[in-house]
């Protein structure tokens, strides 16, 4: 165990697999749903639309690692270094999409609260 790290955020870590597997499937459906084309008219729901692909991109990362650090790793053969610059790449850009989910989400935020405020698209005033 990891010095100062509690054990049950140790055991709570070790589920985000699993959690990871059933946000990829909701994300799913939720961009299907979103991507039919009477959906797309909204700046809100093209917003969302990026969300979504962004936690499906984190959601798959997540699973990826799981799925190769507990079924493909072999502890007597190195990985190449091929294999870790795709995992340091992979990485980069999974903080990459939480950043931009972030950024996405506050921005449908800033645009609902215009919106709310002039609702008949009268920004000027």
């Amino acid at each position: 165990m990891s010095a100062g790290m509690p054990r049950w955020l140790i055991n709570l870590m070790s589920t985000d697999p699993y959690i990871s597997m059933v946000s990829f499937i909701t994300n799913s459906v939720h961009l299907t749903i979103l991507l039919q084309k009477s959906m797309r008219t909204s700046s809100t729901n093209v917003i969302m639309i990026g969300i979504a692909i962004c936690n499906l991109y984190i959601s798959f990362h997540s699973v990826w690692k799981f799925v190769r650090n507990k079924i493909l790793y072999s502890p007597w053969v190195p990985d190449s270094y091929m294999t870790v610059v795709l995992s340091w790449t992979a990485n980069s850009f999974q903080d990459d999409f939480n950043r931009c989910s972030a950024f996405l989400g506050a921005s449908m935020a800033v645009i609902r609260v215009i919106v709310l405020r002039n609702p008949t698209g009268n920004a000027s005033k």
